[in-house]
């Protein structure tokens, strides 16, 4: 994690390092009730819901209740995730579907 609002523990930043080869299929389809955003930094990303890559350097933004997900990364990936979750909304982490 790279900041966290200590006014509101809700509210965070962090980077996410997924290793070669990791594969989200068994974990399904996810949403949140908030919105959330991914920048690749390196590597890249495989959607299997949205079937497209994310490569290094494309930015995702994620409406709450959007499916995404499971995920597969032959080479592995770095991702900044500048979450910033809704006030009136626990912080949640993903919930499958």
């Amino acid at each position: 994690m790279l900041s966290r609002n200590d006014d509101d523990p809700r509210i965070l930043t962090r980077l996410a390092r997924w290793e070669p080869g990791l594969d989200t299929t068994a974990a399904g389809v996810i949403t949140h009730d908030y919105v959330e955003e991914v920048y690749i930094l390196c590597g890249s990303l495989h959607d299997h819901t949205l079937d497209r890559t994310f490569q290094a350097g494309d930015f995702a933004s994620r409406r709450p209740g959007m499916p995404h997900g499971p995920y597969r990364t032959a080479e592995g990936c770095v991702m900044l995730e500048p979450a910033t979750v809704h006030p009136d909304h626990p912080l949640r982490t993903h919930q499958v579907v």
